[in-house]
């Protein structure tokens, strides 16, 4: 078995997770708010800032920051300074979101099956649909 998702494309898998967890949130009527990457130039110098999550998720009964990765991709010390900070005032205000795929078989017969797991929860959902019925809408 190999778990997907460490290579050089992790940034497209990120995107392309990103946007699946998206339409899933719209889907069952909540509304996910990416936070885009700031770039400043500033002459021949680019000053990238760092932002504090990837993006915000709305449920019909919460405000979540979600840092979305795939498998073990590590957070940055930012982030884990977020995560504390923001579950000290409200538990569960962030969440760590991760994607793994793994891929079984040969390349004439592979069999691909993702899951979900939200760090700090002792869970794994087969599909966004599981997640967000049995832990993000509830």
């Amino acid at each position: 078995m190999h778990v997907y998702g460490l290579g050089n494309n992790m940034k497209q898998e990120e995107k392309r997770f990103e946007t699946s967890f998206s339409e899933a949130a719209h889907y069952f009527g909540c509304r996910y708010f990416k936070i885009p990457d700031p770039i400043i130039k500033t002459g021949d110098k680019v000053v990238e800032h760092k932002r504090p999550f990837d993006g915000v998720l709305v449920t019909p009964h919460s405000i979540i920051c979600v840092e979305l990765k795939i498998a073990g991709g590590k957070l940055k010390t930012h982030q884990k300074e977020n995560l504390v900070a923001i579950n000290a005032i409200h538990k569960g205000g962030m969440i760590i979101l991760r994607k793994f795929v793994s891929i079984t078989g040969n390349k004439n017969n592979a069999k691909v099956t993702s899951w979900y797991h939200v760090d700090g929860v002792d869970c794994k959902f087969n599909s966004l649909e599981e997640l967000f019925l049995r832990y993000l809408c509830k």
